[in-house]
C-alpha cells in the first residue's frame, strides 16, 4: 500500500522512471490529487506528504484524517510516528559531534561506552562508530528485534538495555557486510548520550529540531498537552485506532521520533540542499555514500545505486503508521510521506531491501 502512495510521489518527482517523464514537482494540486486518489484506492485512513526542490521545501500537505473514529482531519501539521525513518536523524546526530571533533568515526565504540560488554568480551573493542552507522558491526537482525519488547518509557531503559547485551554474540570480527540491526542504532543512541551529557531525545530536539524549526516533532515524549500520535491497524475486514505508540524510550534513536510532515521536509531539504546548516555539505555527501562492506547502506540511509536513478532513501514502521523518504543529493530533491497505518510497512522495506542490494 505504502509503496504505491511513495511510486505515486516518486513518478511525480521524475525520481523513478516512468513513460511521462513531466516533472510536476511544483504542481501541488496535480500531487494532492494522484495521492488523494491512492488514499481512497487502498482505504487509507490518510497519508501527509512534502516536496522538496533545490533544497527548498517546495511544499507540504495531507489528505485524509488523522483518525477513523473521531474524523479529525490529516494535516501536514500532524506529529506522527516514523519508525526506522528516526536512524537517519539519529545517524545526522551524531555525526554533529564527529564534526565537532567529539567523536571519531573510525575509533572503537568503547571509546566512548567503556562498560559495554558483548558474549564476546574482545567483540565490543573492535566494534567502531562508522560500523554501527553503517550495520556493518555484526549484531544481528534477530538480537535487534529484542528491543521492541521493552515499552519502559524510564530514564534508564536504554542503559538497560545495553547492559543485556552482554548475552549478545556477533557474527564475525568487524567489518562485517551488511546486516540490518536495531542494536546499531541503540548503541548510536548510547553514543550521543555519554559524549553529550543529555539524553539522545533532548540532543535531537535541541541540535537538530530546534535549528531547522520543526516545531511539531518530539523524539519519545511529546510536548505538554500534545497526545501520543495514534495510528491505524487492520483488524478482520476493518481498521481500528492503534491507541497510541505502543514503543519505550529505549526505542527512542531505532524508531520512536514523531514528526510532522511539514517537520519532515525541514530535516529531508537540509540532507538534499548541498549547503552547510545542520551538518557540512560534505558531512551530508559522505552520509549519503557507499560504506566499507555496505555498498547499499551509507550512513543511517539505504542506498540505490545499481540502476538509474541513484538516490538514497530509507522505510519506516511503527504500530499504525508507516513512513518512506527519498533524497537525490545530485539534483537537490526529495520528498517524504507519512501514512497513518502500518500494514504498508512489509511492501516498503522488502523493496528497499531488494533495491539497497
Amino acid at each position: 500500500m505504502l509503496r504505491s502512495v511513495a511510486w505515486c510521489v516518486a513518478s511525480t518527482m521524475c525520481l523513478v522512471p516512468t513513460a511521462d517523464a513531466r516533472p510536476l514537482l511544483e504542481d501541488r494540486a496535480a500531487a494532492r490529487a494522484a495521492l488523494a486518489g491512492i488514499v481512497a484506492d487502498h482505504r487509507l485512513p490518510g497519508a501527509a506528504y512534502v516536496s522538496i526542490a533545490n533544497g527548498e521545501v517546495v511544499y507540504s500537505d495531507a489528505v485524509g484524517v488523522a483518525s477513523r473514529r473521531t474524523r479529525k482531519a490529516l494535516t501536514s501539521a500532524t506529529p506522527m510516528l516514523i519508525g526506522s525513518v528516526s536512524k537517519p536523524i539519529a545517524a545526522a546526530a551524531l555525526m554533529t559531534l564527529v564534526e565537532e571533533g567529539r567523536v571519531g568515526l573510525d575509533l572503537p565504540i568503547t571509546t566512548y561506552l567503556p562498560d559495554l560488554r558483548l558474549a564476546d568480551p574482545a567483540a565490543a573493542q573492535r566494534i567502531t562508530v562508522r560500523q554501527v552507522l553503517s550495520h556493518t558491526s555484526g549484531l544481528g537482525t534477530f538480537d535487534g528485534r529484542t528491543v521492541l519488547a521493552d515499552l519502559g518509557l524510564d530514564r534508564d531503559a536504554l542503559r538497560r538495555h545495553l547492559a543485556a547485551m552482554r548475552e549478545v554474540h556477533v557474527q564475525g570480527p568487524p567489518p562485517r557486510p551488511f546486516e540490518y540491526s536495531n542494536l546499531n542504532y541503540q548503541l548510536v543512541g548510547a553514543i550521543i548520550a555519554a559524549v553529550s551529557g543529555e539524553p539522545y531525545e533532548r540532543y535531537v530536539e535541541r541540535r537538530l529540531f530546534a535549528p531547522l524549526g520543526m516545531q511539531d516533532s518530539f523524539v519519545v515524549d511529546p510536548p505538554r498537552g500534545v497526545p501520543m500520535p495514534s495510528g491505524h491497524r487492520p483488524w478482520l475486514s476493518r481498521l481500528v485506532d492503534d491507541g497510541g505508540a505502543l514503543q519505550g524510550r529505549a526505542q527512542g534513536p531505532t524508531g520512536f521520533a514523531a514528526v510532522s510532515a511539514r517537520d519532515l521536509g525541514k530535516f529531508l531539504a537540509a540532507m538534499a540542499s548541498g549547503r552547510d546548516d545542520i551538518l557540512r555539505a560534505q558531512t551530508k555527501l559522505a552520509m549519503l555514500s557507499p560504506q566499507p562492506e555496505s555498498p547499499g547502506y551509507g550512513l543511517g540511509w539505504f542506498l540505490r545505486t545499481k540502476t538509474l536513478p541513484r538516490y538514497a532513501y530509507h522505510a519506516g514502521y511503527s504500530p499504525g503508521f508507516s513512513a518512506w523518504v527519498v533524497v537525490d543529493p545530485q539534483n537537490r530533491r526529495a520528498f517524504g510521506v507519512i501514512v497513518n497505518q502500518g500494514d504498508g510497512f512489509l511492501h516498503v522495506s522488502g523493496r528497499a531491501t531488494r533495491e539497497a542490494h
